[in-house]
């Protein structure tokens, strides 16, 4: 697993495992990120990511366009670039019992995404990276 400032390399679980550690669940912030469908598991250099990987998507906390700053869960969409949208997910985390759950459910958006598209599941054990942005909508 490689981690940076902007790259999260690894498996799909592992990946996501990551991601969860910037998510904000007390001041509803959701960090803005990118995936990619194929990358090889072989990477060592960061700055490959971009250049091996293909197949991009991304993942969007559309909350506040919706529900207001009220809302206590996040709304997300997942959309492939250059395509539409794929899946959507609203994400509650009302207990640390539902941790497991949640990160299962959200992995298989992620799969289904690319299935959609024709790369196939991106299942939990492969291999994928995750371009996080720093900035909000």
């Amino acid at each position: 697993m490689i981690i940076t400032d902007k790259y999260i390399y690894g498996t799909l679980r592992e990946c996501v495992d990551e991601l969860w550690k910037r998510i904000d669940f007390v001041k509803m912030k959701f960090p803005i990120f990118s995936f990619a469908a194929v990358v090889s598991d072989d990477i060592t250099d960061p700055d490959q990511f971009a250049w091996d990987a293909e197949a991009w998507f991304r993942c969007v906390d559309v909350t506040k366009m919706f529900q207001g700053d009220s809302y206590t869960g996040f709304s997300l969409i997942f959309g492939y670039y250059g395509g539409t949208v794929t899946e959507c997910m609203e994400l509650f985390m009302e207990s640390s019992d539902d941790e497991k759950s949640l990160k299962e459910t959200f992995m298989q958006r992620i799969g289904n995404s690319t299935d959609l598209y024709g790369y196939g599941i991106l299942a939990p054990d492969d291999y994928t990276v995750f371009e996080v942005d720093t900035v909000e909508v």
